[in-house]
């Protein structure tokens, strides 16, 4: 039989048996990088690379399930997470949205109405996000504004460091602990 598939795949593994486990790993990350396209790979990459030793502040796959299967609901995240200002509460049901359900942007009437579900609500949704978007390093990010006054609709994702912040509120075995103060709008939110 004369399968191209089979034979690539004889290929495949002949190179990388020949290989020790660290190297099988960067070769196999780099043929996923190479050939699958970003929107196909998991919405859920938590983890940086950076944990693995390659210094680069990527995200790479830690499976969805695994965070579901600890946190079952949002109010399970938000209870172990206890955020302490509004900025802190944005976070984490952003991150909630972002990297369980896998929602690739946010915006800020939903993060406050699942706050107030929760019995959590802030004062002003909007100036949290501001700040997260205004803080160093940038926890949140602004990917789109629908409208073109000042109270237009904006959609927003959490950064690699925002996700982190979270993680390490969380405790999550891999959450990076870099620099993840941000300035002084946010710490002052919670005596205002």
């Amino acid at each position: 039989m004369n399968d191209p598939e089979i034979n690539a795949m004889a290929t495949i593994s002949s190179a990388l048996d020949a290989l020790d486990e660290a190297a099988r790993e960067r070769v196999i990350r780099w043929a996923r990088d190479r050939y699958v396209p970003a929107k196909l790979r998991p919405t859920s990459e938590l983890a940086t690379t950076a944990d693995r030793g390659t210094g680069t502040d990527r995200l790479v796959d830690l499976p969805r399930e695994q965070v579901k299967a600890t946190y079952t609901d949002l109010a399970d995240l938000y209870a172990t997470a206890n955020p302490s200002t509004d900025s802190e509460k944005v976070l984490v049901v952003g991150w909630w949205f972002q990297a369980v359900r896998g929602e690739g942007e946010l915006d800020s009437q939903t993060i406050n109405a699942e706050l107030k579900n929760l019995g959590y609500p802030i004062g002003n949704v909007t100036r949290a996000v501001t700040g997260l978007a205004r803080s160093l390093p940038r926890l949140i990010v602004q990917t789109k504004k629908t409208g073109s006054t000042k109270q237009a609709r904006k959609r927003f994702k959490l950064t690699v460091e925002g996700l982190k912040r979270v993680e390490q509120m969380i405790g999550l075995p891999r959450a990076q602990t870099s620099r993840l103060e941000t300035d002084d709008t946010i710490s002052d939110e919670s005596r205002s």
